[in-house]
């Protein structure tokens, strides 16, 4: 899939966008449809002077995190809390979890992917979470036990076999983790103290699915949910999927501008589909 994402690098619609991030102004890509967004959000992505892309808001982000890691992109999905209390005690811990996960994996690097609705709850100092991110890539060197204590810490549970999130199972020079965030488990492959690979693989199964770029093992625990999102984010738009602006669906104005793709072709937006590249 990422032979597919790396089509669409030079892409008008793809350029467009880069443009306008850059420049810190509003546009909106109109007649978006089918899996077409991932692939440019993927493509963005993978332009070598994108830089870091911005938030990124979808009605589905579940699903576009998915899409995203099929292309080789590494993303994270905030979550909404099934419940919010002002009290911490009251807080969906599983969601709190998840959420400090995403945050996390965010701050090592990854896409942040969100619905309007968990982008409006609060969350914790993510400068104080920062520290507590385990990022590994195929090359480095690793104690692996010392590896294994980190994610006991971090909140990992140890098991004989990892079926479900926040898992982890040691065998021989091998380490299988079902990270809080992504699709799948991964299987961290040890020569001696060195990663040798990482693999995406199916709990259900145990097979192997895919080699991966990296792993992201974000901790389950962290400071409580003080802070808003918006105002430890760095400047500039945010990046909106959907027909209507982000803006008109909060109870309080972001103050950023909107780069939107949409999928009806609105006044003042441009024509999608006119702006393509030729392919082989």
């Amino acid at each position: 899939m990422r032979e597919l994402r790396d089509l669409y690098l030079d892409d008008a619609r793809v350029v467009a966008v880069a443009e306008a991030l850059a420049g810190d102004r509003e546009l909106v890509i109109g007649a978006c449809h089918g899996g077409l967004i991932p692939v440019l959000i993927a493509a963005l992505a993978g332009r070598p002077a994108a830089g870091r892309l911005p938030l990124i808001i979808s009605h589905d982000p579940g699903a576009l995190v998915d899409d995203l890691e099929e292309l080789g992109v590494v993303a994270a999905h905030l979550p909404e809390l099934e419940r919010f209390e002002e009290d911490a005690d009251a807080l969906d811990r599983s969601g709190h979890n998840r959420r400090m996960a995403a945050l996390e994996a965010y701050a090592a690097g990854a896409l942040l992917v969100a619905s309007p609705v968990a982008v409006e709850q609060p969350v914790p100092d993510i400068g104080e979470i920062t520290r507590s991110s385990i990022v590994l890539h195929p090359g480095e060197e690793h104690d692996l036990h010392a590896l294994v204590d980190r994610l006991v810490e971090a909140g990992y549970r140890v098991a004989t076999t990892v079926e479900g999130r926040g898992e982890l199972a040691v065998r021989g020079g091998l380490i299988d983790v079902y990270p809080w965030i992504g699709q799948h488990a991964l299987r961290i492959e040890f020569f001696g103290d060195q990663v040798e690979a990482i693999r995406r693989f199916d709990p259900f199964t145990q097979e192997s699915i895919a080699r991966a770029d990296e792993a992201i093992l974000a901790s389950a625990s962290g400071g409580l949910a003080t802070r808003g999102l918006w105002e430890q984010l760095p400047a500039g738009p945010g990046l909106v999927l959907g027909d209507l602006p982000l803006r008109g669906r909060l109870k309080r104005d972001h103050g950023r501008r909107e780069v939107r793709f949409a999928r009806q072709l609105e006044e003042g937006a441009v024509d999608g589909a006119s702006l393509t590249v030729e392919r082989l």
